[in-house]
């Protein structure tokens, strides 16, 4: 379960790090004739992580939302589709097909296409490299007079004669997750009254979880450039 948890921070901090949320993209498609807007933000729940001591305030489960729309040539909007992702814990159940969009205070049925359900396995290897000296030796020989024989002696005085080693050993780790899809279209007059707010809901179900995301005034305030986004903005 902390492995879990740990997960879940790590795409907190990677979310932090992302410049592309938030960033409005503009593209013409010659064969549509026609420009698509896109635009991508990640939002956490308001629910926190399940723990087996009950649930947890400071880990919550992480969506990315996906907006896109297209604009035709006379400059007539299609409504906007919205593809998310959400990475939940492993013995979570599927994602149901209907939820709900709050917007300001009105409440609607959200109705989920494409839901789909799956498990997904990351891998992460580290590499570390250990290094060692010991102490060398010169075999120095004089000639005994009395004898005739050569003796051999070790010199620890000369440094350049040590013995450096290395040894690198790899450590592969894998988690596994699962990740909840599902497209919903945002209605002409859903991205009207957006317009107009600074409350924007959406709640989904892993099962009969609740998983609800209560989108902050900076993420509305990205979702409303993206509305009103338009062709020969891409250029500012």
């Amino acid at each position: 379960m902390l492995k879990t948890i740990l997960s879940f921070l790590a795409l907190a901090l990677f979310a932090v790090n992302c410049a592309s949320f938030g960033k409005v993209n503009i593209v013409r498609d010659d064969f549509k004739n026609s420009h698509i807007v896109s635009m991508k933000l990640q939002q956490q729940t308001s629910e926190g992580v399940s723990t087996p001591f009950g649930e947890a305030s400071w880990a919550h489960y992480y969506a990315v939302f996906d907006f896109s729309r297209e604009i035709g040539a006379d400059n007539k909007a299609i409504p906007s589709i919205v593809r998310f992702n959400i990475h939940v814990e492993t013995e979570d159940s599927s994602l149901e097909k209907t939820g709900f969009i709050k917007i300001g205070d009105k409440t609607n049925p959200l109705i989920i296409a494409n839901a789909n359900s799956q498990m997904v396995t990351s891998f992460s290897s580290t590499t570390t490299t250990t290094s060692s000296t010991s102490p060398g030796f010169s075999s120095s020989s004089s000639n005994n007079a009395s004898t005739g024989h050569k003796s051999a002696f070790v010199d620890f005085t000369k440094t350049n004669n040590s013995i450096h080693s290395s040894q690198t050993k790899t450590q592969t780790a894998s988690h596994t997750h699962k990740e909840l899809t599902g497209t919903f279209l945002l209605k002409k007059e859903d991205e009207q009254a957006i317009l107009g707010t600074n409350q924007f809901t959406i709640r989904v179900y892993s099962g009969s979880k609740p998983l609800t995301f209560q989108f902050d005034e900076e993420n509305i305030g990205y979702i409303k450039n993206f509305l009103v986004a338009k062709p020969g903005d891409e250029s500012r």
